[in-house]
């Protein structure tokens, strides 16, 4: 699922079930306005159960990675939907592109809100999940979403003779697009060690640990399928351990042991942890990183520490624990990727390696640190010149 996103004047809620009732409400009170530009709607699709299902619907895709969805709200009625936005049709491989849909509350049109929203997804979409394109198309006579478009750098690429059957007649529709400048080619990661080195336990992934052990089997009494199981394993570490440094407390932790008994951890220690948790319920997992700018704007650079895991139906997947907060957004869905730091400039560096054990930089560091303050201002670095890139 895609994060909560904030504009100056909106909140990009991610959509859910319990959204159905005011999806409905919004789409009764617009009908009028947007029936010329939707297929015919009959009486039932104007009912709680049909909505309810039509939200159950996307948010399957949302959960297979094809869709990001969002409701619109003011930060001054945050308990009101007054529009929707999604990217869908979300493909990867060849393409790496989503189509862009969009709709505003009536009411709260020509104020700039729509534009607000668009570009905030699309931010989202080029940043957290790469997409190199993505289409928006329209009526010819809707001058209004033609004009933020164009605003927001869409280009218009042709016209779609009877592409679409839109209130009962075949109807042509202006194709445009908007390519990602900053596209970067996915990484193809590189597993370091053999096989049984990412099942098994060692001094800092010691999943032997009764408290580890324990962990584990209670995430395996309520999920009994490999990728549930390594979803809720990420979601409890990510969510139920806080990052010392977002917290400003905590002891300095290594081991995967003292990360669970204590609830703190940086980064590194957060993904020892969900590397113990996984083995010790027979799942492949290893440690990654990243070379980050410290403040987001060039020196200092550190490392940072997330996890891949080996899924039955997708292979090797990175997912990041280091914990959610606004501007930050790591979630899990594969096949796609959306860690919490995307690469922005030219010296940070995404490592493809897969390792079985921490980095001796990183060990050293975490050893070497008396408090959380100490080791924020002594963190690990790697350059993206040396041999692990």
């Amino acid at each position: 699922m895609s994060g909560m996103l904030q504009t100056p004047h909106l909140l990009l809620q991610p959509l859910t079930p319990d959204d159905a009732a005011q999806v409905l409400a919004y789409e009764t009170r617009n009908h009028p306005l947007h029936a010329p530009h939707g297929p015919v709607r009959t009486a039932i699709h104007f009912t709680l159960k049909a909505c309810a299902q039509r939200v159950a619907v996307q948010l399957e895709e949302v959960a297979r990675g094809q869709a990001c969805r969002w409701t619109l709200r003011l930060h001054t009625q945050p308990e009101s939907i007054i529009g929707h936005i999604a990217v869908t049709s979300i493909q990867k491989g060849v393409r790496h592109a989503g189509i862009l849909g969009y709709g505003l509350d009536h009411e709260h049109a020509s104020q700039g809100l729509m534009t607000e929203a668009i570009a905030t997804a699309i931010q989202y979409a080029f940043s957290a999940l790469n997409l190199h394109r993505i289409e928006a198309n329209h009526r010819p006579d809707n001058l209004a979403s033609a004009r933020v478009l164009a605003k927001l750098g869409f280009e218009r690429e042709g016209l779609a003779r009877q592409y679409i059957r839109l209130n009962g007649e075949w109807t042509d529709v202006v194709l445009n697009g908007l390519r990602n400048p900053a596209w970067r080619e996915p990484l193809t990661l590189q597993v370091m060690d053999a096989p049984e080195a990412y099942l098994a336990p060692c001094a800092i992934i010691d999943f032997e640990h009764p408290a580890i052990a324990a962990k584990a089997a209670e995430l395996r009494a309520t999920h009994t399928d490999t990728l549930s199981l390594a979803r809720a394993s990420f979601e409890f570490v990510r969510d139920e351990i806080a990052h010392s440094w977002d917290a400003r407390q905590g002891p300095v932790t290594l081991k995967a042991s003292e990360v669970l008994l204590t609830g703190f951890g940086y980064c590194y220690a957060k993904s020892h942890l969900l590397a113990a948790l996984l083995r010790a319920n027979g799942i492949a997992a290893g440690l990654c990183y990243q070379r980050l700018s410290v403040g987001d704007s060039g020196v200092p650079y550190c490392l940072h520490g997330l996890n891949a895991v080996l899924l039955p139906e997708h292979g090797w997947y990175r997912c990041d624990p280091r914990g959610n907060k606004p501007g930050v957004n790591a979630v899990f869905k594969p096949p796609l990727e959306q860690l919490a730091f995307p690469i922005k400039e030219a010296s940070e560096h995404d490592f493809a390696q897969i390792f079985g054990s921490p980095l001796p930089e990183v060990i050293s560091a975490l050893q070497a640190a008396p408090d959380i303050f100490w080791l924020h201002a002594h963190l690990p670095d790697v350059s993206p010149n040396s041999s692990l890139a």
